[in-house]
């Protein structure tokens, strides 16, 4: 199983760099289904045309110096060009523009968070429901997931620290990490990936120690778990580009409609487990002569 876990996590580490790849062939004709960002502006073509009404091929349709995918995450316009410039004018030359490493990292990190954060719930949740239980061992699932948290903590953190560096939007600290004090990016979107930072590290955190602390207060801290999954949700179908493109946003959907439905089923059996418990049992008692 750490094989597929493995191979899943590098197919999610891969999908943004392939999904801009660029080919030094100009007349290379991509299938229709493929997303691709020519200009790696951070829209895909099929974005720009159907979308956005912006030009696939020039990073800066307006020429305000701002790139399309930076206008449209600070909810700009990235056809008006009387936004103001940015301090730094990007080249629309294809052989001396810089590849944004920051923006594939801050992306990629992201996804792969997202996708050990599923795996982490699903384990949890499978621990608990007979049928799954009776197909991955609960022994061996509570181990990846314990061991699986701390690695979706860190790159969680890469994906907030490394959007520190963006070199167009330029953000400071406390726009990264104080929730709803930017201005730069929706603050409630943003905000929701803050916060869902937090809880997590807090999740994280008292798992850790839970030998050390009252089982009655992890149990309650650990139903964070349910506000630190919608906020994430949340937070990428907002803010997540790569959620612009239909396949990748009906893969995402379908995978948490997947997961919501057995928390819910869990939820359910616990229900009807503790109504089971509150039923007076009756004994039959046989009258004396």
């Amino acid at each position: 199983m750490k094989k597929y876990l493995l191979l899943f996590a590098v197919s999610f580490f891969l999908l943004p760099f392939v999904s801009n790849a660029q080919s030094v062939e100009p007349k290379l004709v991509y299938p229709d289904n493929l997303a691709i960002d020519s200009d790696l502006d951070g829209l895909t073509d099929i974005g720009e045309t159907t979308r956005f009404k912006t030009d696939p091929k020039n990073p800066d349709s307006d020429a305000d110096g701002w790139y399309d995918g930076t206008e449209v995450l600070a909810a700009g316009n990235p056809l008006d060009n009387t936004a103001p410039s940015a301090t730094t004018t990007i080249s629309t030359d294809t052989t001396t523009r810089e590849v944004p490493w920051v923006w594939y990292l801050t992306r990629a990190s992201g996804l792969i968070a997202f996708a050990f954060a599923w795996i982490v719930i699903f384990l949890g949740v499978a621990i608990r429901l007979p049928i799954l239980s009776k197909i991955l061992k609960p022994t061996y699932s509570l181990s990846v997931h314990h061991s699986l948290a701390f690695q979706t903590l860190f790159f969680s953190l890469l994906h907030g620290g490394s959007f520190l560096f963006d070199p167009y939007l330029k953000p400071s600290f406390a726009d990264v990490f104080i929730p709803f004090w930017t201005d730069k990016l929706d603050p409630l979107s943003l905000s929701l990936g803050i916060l869902a930072l937090y809880g997590f590290i807090i999740l994280v955190l008292t798992s850790w120690m839970k030998p050390m602390i009252p089982h009655r207060v992890w149990r309650v801290t650990h139903f964070l778990n349910i506000f630190v999954y919608v906020a994430v949700i949340t937070h990428a179908l907002l803010l997540g580009t790569d959620l612009a493109n239909p396949l990748y946003r009906n893969i995402f959907i379908s995978a948490n409609i997947f997961l919501m439905g057995l928390i819910l089923l869990n939820f359910a059996l616990k229900l009807v487990g503790a109504f089971q418990k509150q039923q007076p049992t009756t004994t039959s008692t046989t009258p004396t002569p």
